[in-house]
């Protein structure tokens, strides 16, 4: 098996996973070196021109012309006769690349977690979290996440998040920047 190489679970016996490789080769899945590998689900994603797209692995575009970071976003530009997506860079806009139709670490750019949101400035921002989320939540993750916006930060929860976790804690919001909704 090559490094960046694709297979699929063919058959699963006695315990043992069956991979099939592209080129109708099969092999065994190597439990002992899992490290090594990652797994995934196949699925679709709908574009459109305009959208943005957020790289979620490292990897390349057509022809390995161009490296595509991990949390790099891109804007959809347009699409090839064979259906490969035309990407350019949100902040330049100068270049375009071309980036494979089967380019697996892609999601879109409209959302992304709070930790990968530090030290990053959009216009808009729009955080869901409710009571269910606070255990797992702190304080820097929510400054982080409500100060990341130009205009506004759009805060959807319930209200017993907002009170123990923003009110509870001592968090000062202007009216005019956070709307509770």
């Amino acid at each position: 098996m090559k490094n960046g190489s694709r297979w699929q679970v063919s058959r699963v016996e006695d315990g043992n996973v069956w991979l099939k490789g592209t080129e109708d080769s099969e092999g065994l899945l190597p439990h002992k070196l899992g490290a090594r590998f990652n797994v995934f689900e196949p699925d679709t994603l709908e574009l459109a021109v305009g959208d943005p797209v957020r790289i979620t692995f490292n990897g390349y575009t057509e022809g390995g012309r161009q490296r595509l970071n991990t949390r790099a976003v891109y804007a959809v530009k347009g699409f090839t006769a064979k259906g490969d997506v035309i990407i350019t860079d949100t902040q330049k806009k100068q270049k375009s690349w071309v980036m494979p139709a089967d380019y697996a670490h892609v999601t879109t750019g409209y959302y992304t977690t709070s930790h990968a949101a530090q030290s990053k400035t959009v216009d808009r921002v729009l955080i869901a979290q409710s009571t269910t989320s606070f255990p797992v939540s702190s304080q820097e993750q929510a400054y982080v996440s409500a100060t990341r916006g130009r205009e506004y930060a759009h805060i959807y929860t319930d209200e017993g998040f907002f009170d123990q976790f923003f009110l509870g804690r001592g968090i000062i919001f202007s009216p005019l920047s956070i709307r509770v909704l």
